[in-house]
Formats: C-alpha cells, sequence, structure tokens
C-alpha cells in the first residue's frame, strides 16, 4: 500500500516481536480496572430516557463511593 515503507500497518510486525502477556502495563491496568467503567455497546442504544437514568445511577454511585469500600 505504502511506498515508503516506514509508514504503514504494523501490527503484524510488532505481533511478532513483543509478547503483550508479559508486558506490566501498571497505569493501563489502573485505569482499566480501577478508575474506569464499561458499558456494553447494547447499553448505549437504548431511548434518551433510559441513557438519563443509566447516567443518574453513574452519578449516584460516584457521588457515594466512600461508603462502597
Amino acid at each position: 500500500i505504502f511506498k515508503n515503507k516506514s509508514f504503514g500497518p504494523f501490527s503484524q510486525l510488532l505481533h511478532d516481536t513483543i509478547d503483550m502477556g508479559t508486558m506490566q502495563l501498571q497505569n493501563t491496568h489502573k485505569a482499566c480496572y480501577e478508575e474506569a467503567l464499561w458499558l456494553p455497546q447494547a447499553v448505549l442504544l437504548n431511548d434518551e430516557k433510559t441513557i438519563d437514568q443509566i447516567c443518574d445511577a453513574i452519578v449516584k454511585i460516584y457521588e457515594n463511593r466512600h461508603e462502597l469500600y
């Protein structure tokens, strides 16, 4: 695709040289497992009223997080 091979898809090249299973990514782990909220796509396909209720619930949990620990 690219004349200049310094640009282009590197996923296969990186896949062969980087073992993601042995990497220690503390900031990524913290962001994903301690600081983020994961919602399935289907949740976001609801109507506006349901989305508002979900947002209200998230805010309520956040505001009362000290009671959860």
